[in-house]
């Protein structure tokens, strides 16, 4: 949508000579003394050559490109042809892109007003290109603090919660912050190898068709039971201190069918999704302490598996459920205070909320034997308890309008596996 120049002189308004002459002197006398930026405790040296920040009419900060770039670490492109500015933080997978005259901006691809009053839009000045300060700072993870003394502006800006401080260990509570922060402000969308946001965002809107078990596609004998395997999700925030903190799990729905089945009927769910398996491939050990670092290495148990059992075991064990990615599980602290995934600065990285994973199943009853492939949606509850733990009131005022009036809002929901396919 491109901001229309609206005309600013017309016949009824006349500018003396001295009164032009005040501006002129007001803009030329605006220094450095005027603005006092900050950026992670880190005052800004504003000067001349790199352009003055100014206060726009509606108290909006424009501040040269330049500063950005050079005082906040990010990639910064220009585009002459189209006058196009790119942004990027590469540490939080993060990229803004703007244009000249234009108040709209895209963040990770999706459309977004740079000001709630639909004014605001980068600018050309005094051959600088200017961006408003705040919108910058905030969307690429930022925390901004704001106040005028005295005429004199202040502005300290701090990285947000997106990136904890190197080497220091979170607790609970911080975890949970930190993890529904990033839903609310990217999506969790994150920059892994092969992917974008096009592409994930495509696997997030994929319908996943959930056939009952009975309709899976393939030949069986006659003979054959065919396990109705399910999903259940949870709130992992939930759970007791202690217990295993898990998004989801597999569990058998007709344990009737498989409580005397002989020992060798067995059912096993692996992760095949190349972006998180094998696990050793993609996550490091950030400190020893973990209970699958060896060696300074980490070596999950099952290594990306459900682990497979005899299908008797399936429904007889206490709680009849198989977890799934909890060594990957980053609100938990034994995992986030240990692993890390490889070259991402320290974070450990899960699926996006609403991506779609790719498992196999390989049944075995008897002699016969069939495997099948199928989609996940990664996927998590909320409870009311967890939601009153959350700090910030706007992320949670997000992440409650995300959640409530559906069926995520609940202690648990669950749904069958979905688009299955037989391998043999």
């Amino acid at each position: 949508m491109k901001l229309k120049l609206k005309k600013i002189f017309n016949s009824r308004i006349l500018f003396s000579i001295v009164f032009i002459a005040v501006l002129i002197t007001g803009a030329k006398a605006q220094t450095q003394q005027e603005f006092t930026i900050t950026i992670n405790n880190k005052q800004v040296q504003l000067n001349d050559y790199l352009g003055m920040p100014y206060i726009t009419k509606g108290d909006r900060t424009m501040v040269p490109l330049r500063v950005v770039s050079e005082n906040m670490g990010f990639k910064v492109d220009w585009e002459e042809k189209g006058q196009i500015i790119y942004v990027e933080n590469k540490a939080l997978g993060r990229k803004l892109i703007f244009i000249i005259g234009e108040n709209v901006a895209t963040l990770n691809d999706k459309p977004k007003f740079i000001d709630e009053d639909k004014s605001v839009a980068p600018v050309l000045k005094d051959s600088r290109t200017y961006i408003p300060l705040r919108f910058v700072a905030e969307n690429m993870g930022y925390n901004v603090d704001y106040k005028q003394v005295k005429g004199h502006h202040y502005i300290d800006i701090k990285l947000g919660n997106d990136k904890p401080a190197a080497g220091k260990d979170l607790n609970q509570d911080e975890l949970l912050n930190l993890f529904f922060s990033k839903i609310y402000h990217k999506g969790e969308v994150w920059g892994r190898p092969g992917d974008n946001d096009a592409i994930v965002n495509g696997r997030m809107s994929q319908v996943i068709s959930t056939p009952p078990a009975d309709k899976y596609p393939g030949k069986v004998s006659a003979n054959w039971v065919t396990p109705e395997i399910r999903v259940g999700y949870k709130d992992p925030f939930a759970v007791e201190k202690g217990k295993l903190m898990s998004p989801f799990h597999f569990y058998v729905n007709n344990k009737d069918a498989f409580k005397n089945a002989p020992d060798d009927w067995t059912m096993s769910i692996e992760l095949i999704d190349p972006r998180f398996y094998p696990y050793n491939e993609h996550i490091e050990a950030k400190k020893s302490g973990h209970k699958d670092i060896i060696n300074g290495k980490f070596m999950g148990k099952y290594d990306g598996y459900v682990v497979g059992d005899k299908l008797s075991g399936w429904t007889n064990r206490s709680t009849a459920v198989y977890y799934a990615f909890d060594d990957l599980f980053q609100g938990n602290p034994n995992n986030y205070n240990y692993l890390k995934t490889k070259d991402r600065n320290g974070e450990l990285l899960a699926p996006p909320l609403g991506d779609v994973l790719r498992y196999r199943l390989k049944i075995k009853q008897g002699k016969e034997v069939h495997g099948y492939e199928f989609d996940v949606r990664y996927m998590i509850t909320l409870t009311q308890g967890t939601l009153d733990r959350i700090k910030d009131p706007k992320v949670k005022a997000g992440i409650e309008e995300h959640f409530k009036g559906n069926e995520l809002f609940n202690d648990g929901v669950s749904t069958a596996i979905g688009n299955v396919k037989q391998l043999y």
